[in-house]
């Protein structure tokens, strides 16, 4: 039975921490039911060192956020990876208020690195190579999204309110596809991971259902199969309309023939877009991926005092 997101107060608070690695620029506390518990939301810079998808280095600092509760003592991490879009440089910082809190709720410490070349964090796309849609590569930028959020998360590990032994990575469309290349490297403490509509390639204004050269995306995944020992689920929606309904499921075939773990699950249609499965889905996920981590011991929280 799903459960339901709550009705919370909000309050500001502004906070700094001095460090070498990271500042605290924003801390906002959501007052939860009891007066133990507060869910509490803080937003980091963390430098990161990457190749971009032209070999070149770049080193950036990343703005990351990060949801926690506060009746949590210490917590398993969730790593949430944002897709990419037309809004990229616009898009301030990856936040998911609705998934994010429903996994808080559930008894993850959450963490949103909004990438190099994304809204607040600015700087260069490190993640193209080649614009030109019969010839698009994606697998150096996969790799470099997927290194900039396993940086993020060895610092985070470094956190006394954490667990990091017990890691989800969690990502959407460019963002899932960048976490099933984490996922192949099995970092330490990863357990599962969850891909929601991954891809690139998609343009819904030119070509919807259409992806740019979907056979690069598929010999990437294959490769990706070869290598994953952590279990995989993967959500797409019937009507999505950046990869249309075959293409996601040759892309489980060809990724399966490395013998990965992984389950595909196909949801029922998300509006007028199914590519919007994770933002504007819910109802349709939540139970599914909380029986899936449940199937994986360890990678479940326990749901913590704020959603009680």
């Amino acid at each position: 039975m799903r459960v339901p997101l709550r009705c919370i107060a909000a309050a500001t608070a502004a906070a700094a921490l001095t460090g070498v690695v990271a500042i605290v620029a924003v801390a906002t506390i959501l007052v939860a039911p009891t007066a133990r518990a507060a869910i509490v939301e803080e937003v980091h810079r963390v430098p990161v060192a990457v190749t971009d998808a032209t070999e070149q280095p770049v080193r950036h600092d990343v703005v990351v956020t990060l949801l926690r509760d506060t009746a949590r003592e210490r917590s398993p991490i969730l790593v949430l990876s944002h897709g990419r879009g037309p809004e990229r440089t616009t898009m301030g910082r990856a936040r998911f208020p609705l998934a994010s809190r429903f996994f808080v709720e559930h008894g993850w410490l959450v963490v949103m690195p909004t990438r190099i070349g994304y809204g607040e964090t600015g700087g260069p796309d490190v993640e193209t190579r080649n614009r030109d849609c019969a010839h698009a590569e994606f697998e150096r930028g996969f790799a470099t999204a997927a290194d900039e959020t396993r940086q993020v998360l060895d610092w985070v590990a470094t956190r006394q309110d954490v667990d990091p032994t017990r890691i989800v990575a969690v990502g959407q469309s460019y963002g899932g596809a960048a976490t099933l290349a984490l996922a192949a490297r099995n970092p330490p403490g990863l357990l599962a991971a969850v891909n929601f509509s991954g891809g690139s390639g998609g343009d819904l204004a030119h070509h919807p259902t259409r992806p740019c050269n979907p056979e690069r995306v598929g010999a990437a995944y294959e490769g990706y199969g070869r290598t994953t020992r952590v279990p995989e689920l993967w959500l797409y929606a019937e009507n999505d309309q950046l990869w249309g309904d075959a293409i996601p499921k040759d892309w489980f075939a060809r990724y399966r023939l490395g013998g990965a773990p992984a389950t595909f699950v196909e949801t029922p249609s998300v509006g007028d877009d199914g590519h919007l499965l994770f933002n504007r889905g819910g109802t349709l996920w939540h139970d599914e991926v909380l029986r899936f981590l449940e199937a994986h011991g360890k990678a479940i929280a326990s749901p913590s005092a704020a959603a009680r």
